[in-house]
């Protein structure tokens, strides 16, 4: 099946797989512009914004400042507020989405989104047999949520984000200390921040000092 420059992806996908499931159905797809034709996802996004707004200002109040769009704390809020749905929000049958799925409610830890915490650090065997036994142990880090598939926390700290275990609350008065608001990085799509490097170009009598090839 040949694919038209303006036929979208997603529907060839769907042909596809009704002809491979040997199916004769019709892929039914939401006009153009009509965010109404697809009620029930926008009522699901409305949601998530609603939250999002509400756990900024909140974080906002909390921290006495405003915080800057290109913060990137803010790029972890939309998946926390999936998340505060999925395991909060109680359905028609009585059950929430966590039920559902695992049989039983989260019995995770609650914080606030942003919360600084002490946690220890989710290591493999062998960075935990490398680790000094003076090293530390607890790291300082804000609350981003939970890791969707083995339940860690996932703090984000001044070097990126980290996976973490065995937390403990910190003192009322230290929980929302802008100390280290600046310097915090780590991006859903880049954990670690890049490292960057650059090439000093040395002209003039420095230049006639450096060897002309390479060994």
């Amino acid at each position: 099946m040949n694919r038209s420059d303006n036929e979208p992806s997603l529907l060839v996908l769907k042909t596809k797989a009704a002809e491979k499931a040997g199916v004769d159905a019709v892929p039914k797809e939401s006009p153009v512009g009509d965010s109404q034709a697809n009620g029930e996802i926008e009522s699901a996004v409305k949601e998530i914004k609603s939250i999002v707004r509400a756990v900024k200002s909140d974080l906002e109040q909390k921290m006495k400042m405003t915080i800057d769009p290109s913060h990137p704390i803010l790029a972890w809020l939309p998946a926390y507020a999936a998340e505060m749905l999925n395991r909060h929000r109680v359905g028609l049958d009585g059950r929430t989405a966590e039920k559902r799925r695992t049989g039983r409610n989260s019995r995770r830890p609650e914080f606030c989104f942003g919360e600084s915490v002490m946690a220890k650090v989710v290591m493999h065997k062998a960075a935990k047999q490398r680790r000094g036994s003076y090293e530390m142990v607890m790291h300082q880090g804000r609350y981003l949520g939970h890791h969707g598939r083995i339940g860690a926390l996932l703090l984000m700290t001044t070097e990126g984000i980290i996976r973490g275990g065995g937390v403990r609350r910190r003192p009322e008065e230290q929980k929302w200390q802008g100390e280290d608001w600046d310097s915090l990085k780590g991006f859903p799509w880049e954990i670690k921040p890049r490292q960057t490097f650059s090439r000093e170009i040395v002209s003039g009598a420095d230049a006639e000092r450096l060897p002309l090839t390479i060994p």
